[in-house]
C-alpha cells in the first residue's frame, strides 16, 4: 500500500518525532517521491526525552526534497513546491541502497580484509 501511494503521489509530507531505521522513508524516496520533512526540536518518549536536532528522516541529501522546522515549515513549504521537479529521491535510493550499491562495499570491505590477512601471513 504505501508504495502504491509514493508511486502515485506528487510529494509526501513527513512530520513525525524519529524513525529509527528510515525505511519508509527510503521506499517513498525510491518510488521517486520527494519529501517535505518537519523536523523537530525534541522528542519524549516515555521517560527518554531528546533535544537539540530531532529528524524523521536519517538518511537524507538535498536531492530528496526539503527539511523544515516547526517554525518555519509554512515559509519553506513553498520553496518545495516551486522546486519539485528537480528532486531526484530515487536516484540518492540506489546510488546508496541498491544491491549494487551494498556488493560494491561489500568487495571494498572484503579486499582489505583479504589484503590485511595476507599481510599478517607474509610476516
Amino acid at each position: 500500500m504505501l508504495r502504491e501511494l509514493a508511486q502515485t503521489s506528487k510529494f509526501c509530507i513527513m512530520v513525525d518525532n524519529e524513525e529509527t531505521q528510515g525505511l519508509a522513508a527510503l521506499e517513498i524516496m525510491a518510488c521517486g517521491c520527494p519529501i517535505f520533512c518537519i523536523d523537530k526540536k525534541s522528542y519524549i518518549r516515555d521517560n527518554l526525552m531528546m533535544s537539540g536536532s530531532v529528524t524523521s528522516i536519517c538518511s537524507w541529501s538535498d536531492e530528496c526534497g526539503m527539511k523544515s522546522t516547526e517554525e518555519k515549515w509554512q515559509e519553506d513549504f513553498p520553496i518545495f513546491l516551486k522546486n519539485i521537479k528537480t528532486y531526484n529521491p530515487a536516484k540518492f535510493v540506489h546510488e546508496r541502497y541498491s544491491f549494487a550499491a551494498a556488493a560494491v562495499t561489500m568487495l571494498a570491505i572484503s579486499s582489505q580484509i583479504m589484503k590485511k590477512e595476507l599481510l599478517t601471513r607474509s610476516q
